[in-house]
């Protein structure tokens, strides 16, 4: 569990029904907001909601990922480290690699891109008002695209980490450890 590494952790479940056992597991942490509202929404809708939520809690980062992402051991204490050591005044977004075969190195060697996936993202919360938030009338696969252009296009930068590296697969069901590390079967957004 990553749980440490976080301050709070807001989830939203798109499925009708919210899993027992999800929530029974959930409801153990003090520090986890869960939201339901029985609708699949878009993920643009969501990112919104997240990033108002913890806009409204004091935050001024904000780690999101898919229900089909994950980090392996210690990478997203070095991805953290990377941040934090990093000037980030004027970045909207910082990102990471996908999960090839790569060798996965210690440095923090940057790059800036022009768009990010917002899996694995870390989103800048006190530029997210002034880009505009997500575009709710995008389907999920321009929406990261899109809220990368613009957010260029105000002279912000987006910073990709280029040996971090992070697992997703697109559209796959797959499970993963939760909270105490029982399995659960994460809902397929798209």
């Amino acid at each position: 569990s990553h749980m440490g590494l976080v301050d709070k952790l807001y989830v939203f479940d798109n499925s009708e029904i919210p899993a027992k056992g999800l929530l029974n597991n959930l409801s153990q942490f003090k520090n986890i907001v869960y939201n339901h509202d029985g609708k699949n929404e878009g993920i643009a809708k969501r990112l919104n909601q997240g990033s108002e939520l913890a806009r409204k809690d004091g935050f001024e980062w904000l780690l999101t990922m898919d229900q089909d992402s994950f980090f392996k051991e210690g990478i997203i204490q070095k991805y953290l480290d990377c941040v934090e050591s990093f000037m980030k005044n004027d970045v909207s977004m910082f990102g990471i690699n996908f999960s090839r075969q790569e060798e996965e190195s210690s440095n923090c060697m940057s790059a800036p891109v022009k768009s990010l996936i917002t899996s694995g993202s870390i989103l800048n919360l006190n530029l997210f008002s002034e880009i505009g938030g997500f575009d709710e009338n995008l389907f999920i696969d321009e929406v990261d695209f899109e809220y990368c252009l613009r957010s260029v296009s105000k002279g912000f930068r987006i910073i990709q980490f280029n040996h971090i590296f992070f697992q997703h697969r697109l559209g796959t069901l797959t499970y993963h450890r939760s909270v105490k590390n029982t399995k659960i079967t994460p809902r397929i957004l798209h």
